[in-house]
């Protein structure tokens, strides 16, 4: 593939940690080195200069490592994810960016006296010299995120639930917490289309709980397509936010990353995605595969539709295709939609 990420061998998995460290982009990604399908899940490592042009560089952690974050502190880059064999979030630190010492004990345990049957995806950020952690987590069948505290980024303690809410199934995924300008984005991925399952709120984060600017309905889609899984938040060199997500689909087996994003927010504060300044090049205005007639979208192959929606009016439409892939990005990207075609 030209544009997307995808391990030469094995299983592809979602993005766990994506950062600039050293002059070079650090993508960290679950896979099955073993086999083309799930299972024996380790951590894969690779390195770019554009993050378009990745060169693998192997397994940092596992198995039975599961998704994460990675953040830069100081001249550390560092690792924070789940395992199989016990619970709490772990960490994994290098001065390198490339040989990875990973702690022996979690650095973070669930909250005393509850019980939560999921824990996971632990992503960290600092904000005003503090640094803070939020774990996707679910309990008797509430979708819940877990809000956690440091000072040194290795002692962590529990604050609040951010979140809590049946709406969004029995467990979040992916959730994280970011700044873009001037103001904060909570990004969670729920178990349930309500009307996406990646849907993300605007407002502000006081350390202590995420104030919505619009809390009747927070949480709005970006991505529309049904094929879009944990996106991983990061900043590029300039300090743009950017985005990446697994693009998987379930009749097909199997996945790669999307293309990298810029996030920004549009005329009406809204975050909007397009591609990073390096792909927009290959942005297209038209598609064979695409093709809107009568307010309906259709994105399809061989006559075989995949994909409709309708509109009121025509979106503005930019395409970028790859040998397996198609990434809409309608009205200035304040839409995405992202299927694997074939």
């Amino acid at each position: 593939m030209k544009y997307h990420f995808r391990c030469k061998t094995g299983w592809q998995g979602s993005p766990c940690g994506l950062v600039f460290f050293r002059d070079r982009y650090h993508l960290f990604y679950s896979t099955n080195p073993d086999a083309d399908r799930y299972g024996n899940i380790c951590t894969g490592h690779a390195v770019s200069g554009d993050m378009i042009d990745w060169e693998e560089q192997g397994i940092v952690a596992g198995p039975g490592v599961h998704a994460g974050s990675a953040l830069v502190s100081g001249d550390m880059l560092r690792l924070f994810y789940t395992r199989e064999d016990s619970a709490g979030i772990f960490e994994a630190v290098s001065d390198d960016g490339y040989v990875f010492a990973q702690s022996e004990a979690p650095v973070a345990l669930p909250p005393a006296g509850k019980d939560y049957q999921t824990f996971r995806d632990p992503f960290v950020f600092e904000n005003e010299g503090r640094y803070y952690m939020t774990v996707g987590a679910g309990s008797d069948g509430v979708a819940k995120v877990l809000l956690y505290e440091s000072e040194d980024l290795t002692s962590w303690d529990y604050k609040s639930e951010l979140l809590s809410d049946t709406r969004f199934g029995s467990a979040i995924e992916s959730p994280s917490v970011f700044r873009l300008e001037d103001t904060w984005v909570f990004m969670i991925q729920g178990q349930r289309h309500v009307p996406s399952r990646v849907l993300i709120a605007c407002g502000e984060f006081d350390g202590e709980k995420f104030i919505y600017d619009e809390p009747a309905d927070p949480f709005k889609p970006v991505e529309t397509g049904t094929e879009f899984y944990n996106p991983v938040p990061a900043e590029d060199e300039d300090g743009n936010v950017v985005l990446i997500a697994w693009l998987f689909s379930t009749k097909l087996g199997r996945g790669m990353l999307t293309v990298p994003r810029e996030m920004f927010l549009d005329f009406n504060g809204r975050p909007a995605l397009m591609p990073v300044r390096d792909l927009m090049p290959a942005l297209k205005t038209e598609s064979r595969f695409v093709d809107f007639d009568k307010g309906t979208l259709r994105i399809s192959i061989e006559g075989r539709t995949l994909f409709t929606k309708q509109y009121r009016a025509e979106p503005d439409i930019g395409v970028i295709e790859d040998t397996e892939t198609v990434e809409l990005f309608l009205d200035g990207g304040t839409e995405n939609i992202s299927l694997i075609i074939c």
